[in-house]
């Protein structure tokens, strides 16, 4: 027989450590086992975790070790055995131990490790694109220099810092560590540029201070159609060049030069400065068909060298001066290789160009204007001031106006202005277009002033009314000579007509191939008194008087051969209407074909004028009358 007894035994449920250390700092307060919370001095961003060395009061009770960001969800530690490495996140952590004793009575030590941020705001490096500062990068240096040609207009700034969580702004915009900065513009002189780094604890900063010297631009400047003008300008390439003209004249000094790439940029543009505009591979600067294309104001130095300037207009209404479509030029303008082309001045003057001013000059080298339109001066009007022509061509300009319609190449006007067109110059196939009396001048007007004709042709102009190649109006002391005037046309004084007071004398001209087509006068056409020295005036022909040469006033030929003019009446060769003294000059082949016309060679009113003949020869000259 057995009989059981039962003893039931409880341990007490002692959960509790016998040692807690934590390698981050001495515990807060003292560690004894009944104290559940504990605190360590702050440590420095380096410590990125802590090890736990934990010991139970009884060795079969467990520990479970587990660390937080303060109000955030636990995290293990490593480890399976004291000690534990837990790691440290930047700002409050909580290290719990918890203990689990052998009846599942638990009790949690815990250990607060505050972790601080970074006070770290050095930069590690701070590369600058392209260009090289002084000294050599050093974290602990904070002043930097260096200096850069006019053409480096721009700098990116790559700033790396030592932190990784520091912050960056350079000159108050914010970057990314090892990132490149926004392009900042650099200035003439000196720019200065701040990088501030901001160490993760918000709190320490250091200033990187960079002073970059950038020297002043020089002359010359560049444009290019896909440059910018915020670049230096100072070359070509679309990181250097201007985009406009007018962009590298804001930068341009007096005594600039401009080279303009080739393209066509449509500008309305104002020259105040004494500057040099050099076209590369003949660029176009046009007004659009809207605007004046360059106004020259008065005291500038304006050069053009291989341009075209075009498609100017202008109105009334566009422009209170109201003339010059192509240029307005009050100051000194010189165009070399250069062409003023297809440019209108609706209802005014000067198409291609119009120059007023006493002190004005303009010079035309080596170049042209061509297929210009306005109601006078259809290439260029000369109000005042001086112009020369040399080795220019004047072509195929257009004078239209119901009223007065003069000077379809050039025509020139006010006291004290003289134009020259001289050297191989070339007048050729302007007109002045309509179907009135003043109608006046195809190749070239003189309203007063004075015209030096040197060296050069007028050919194939036409005016309606009278000088289809040459009319002057006014003025005194023109000098024509060694010149060629050929097919032109009018109705009368088709090659040259001067209805001056002031007497004319023209030397070793050669005056052929002009028609009058309803008139006197194919060749030479004068009311004031004509001195002919020299040269040749033939095959002309006119439907009146005068094939050749038709004067009202005195005349005077000296060693002059006209041969081979016809018309249909009264002197086929030359037809004097007052005084004329001849000598040394020969008539030749003349021919009047109208039913009893007279004086072939020469017709001379007998009750106007007395006849004087020296040493002069009339060879089989015909007329269907007499003479």
């Amino acid at each position: 027989t057995t009989q059981v007894y039962t003893v039931t035994l409880t341990r007490a449920g002692d959960a509790t450590l016998s040692t807690l250390e934590v390698s981050a700092g001495v515990l807060n307060p003292t560690y004894i086992s009944t104290t559940l919370a504990y605190t360590t001095a702050p440590v420095v961003k380096a410590m990125a975790s802590t090890l736990v060395t934990a010991t139970t009061t009884y060795a079969s009770d467990v520990l479970t070790v587990s660390v937080a960001r303060s109000g955030g969800a636990a995290g293990a530690c490593a480890g399976a055995a004291s000690p534990w490495d837990c790691p440290l996140l930047v700002g409050v952590n909580v290290v719990s131990v918890t203990v689990t004793a052998a009846d599942n009575t638990t009790q949690v030590y815990t250990v607060t490790v505050q972790r601080l941020p970074s006070d770290n705001a050095d930069l590690a490096s701070m590369d600058v694109r392209n260009i090289t500062i002084e000294p050599i990068f050093d974290p602990a240096t904070t002043s930097y220099t260096a200096s850069v040609p006019s053409f480096i207009a721009r700098v990116v700034i790559t700033p790396t810092t030592v932190d990784a969580d520091a912050t960056i702004a350079v000159s108050g915009t914010a970057v990314i560590s090892g990132t490149a900065s926004p392009t900042f513009t650099l200035g003439i002189g000196d720019s200065v540029i701040t990088t501030v780094v901001t160490a993760e604890n918000g709190i320490v900063t250091k200033s990187y201070v960079l002073t970059i010297t950038r020297a002043a631009p020089v002359s010359p400047w560049y444009v290019q159609p896909d440059g910018d003008n915020t670049n230096p300008c100072t070359a070509f390439g679309t990181e250097y060049a201007c985009q406009t003209i007018a962009g590298a004249m804001a930068k341009a000094l007096n005594g600039d030069t401009i080279y303009i790439a080739g393209a066509t940029y449509t500008e309305s543009l104002t020259v105040a400065k004494s500057l040099t505009f050099i076209g590369v591979n003949t660029p176009t600067v046009s007004g659009g068909g809207v605007s004046r294309v360059f106004t020259i104001t008065a005291g500038a130095d304006v050069t053009m060298d291989g341009l075209i300037v075009g498609n100017g207009w202008l109105s009334n209404t566009l422009y209170t001066a109201g003339a010059g479509a192509g240029i307005f030029n009050t100051g000194h303008l010189t165009l070399t290789r250069s062409t003023v082309a297809g440019n209108t001045a609706v209802a005014n003057n000067g198409g291609g160009i119009y120059q007023t001013g006493v002190t004005a000059t303009l010079k035309l080298l080596d170049s042209a204007l061509v297929g210009n339109t306005a109601q006078q001066g259809g290439g260029l009007y000369v109000d005042r001031g001086a112009a020369t022509l040399s080795n220019a061509v004047v072509s195929t300009n257009i004078v239209t106006n119901t009223v007065a319609a003069i000077g379809g190449g050039i025509a020139m006007n006010g006291a004290g202005t003289v134009v020259t067109v001289t050297n191989n110059s070339l007048v050729v196939g302007n007109r002045v277009v309509g179907s009135t009396s003043n109608n006046l001048g195809g190749g070239i007007h003189v309203q007063n002033g004075t015209l030096w004709l040197v060296d050069s042709t007028l050919s194939a102009n036409h005016a309606y009314e009278f000088g289809g190649g040459l009319y002057i109006q006014a003025g005194a002391s023109h000098v024509i000579t060694h010149s060629v005037i050929v097919s032109n046309t009018a109705r009368a004084g088709a090659g040259l007509t001067t209805r001056a007071t002031a007497p004319l004398t023209i030397y070793n001209m050669t005056i052929y191939s002009n028609a009058a087509l309803d008139g006197s006068a194919g060749g030479v056409f004068a009311d004031p008194p004509l001195t002919i020295v020299g040269g040749a005036i033939y095959s002309n022909t006119s439907t009146s008087g005068g094939g050749g040469v038709y004067a009202t006033g005195d005349l005077t030929m000296t060693n002059v051969t006209v041969a081979g003019n016809s018309n249909l009446w009264y002197g086929a060769g030359v037809f004097a209407n007052a005084n004329a003294t001849i000598s040394g000059s020969r008539f030749e082949d003349n021919r009047n074909t109208g039913g009893g016309s007279e004086g072939a060679g020469l017709y001379m009113v007998a009750s106007t004028g007395l006849l004087t003949l020296v040493d002069t020869q009339f060879i089989s000259n015909t007329a269907t009358g007499f003479g």
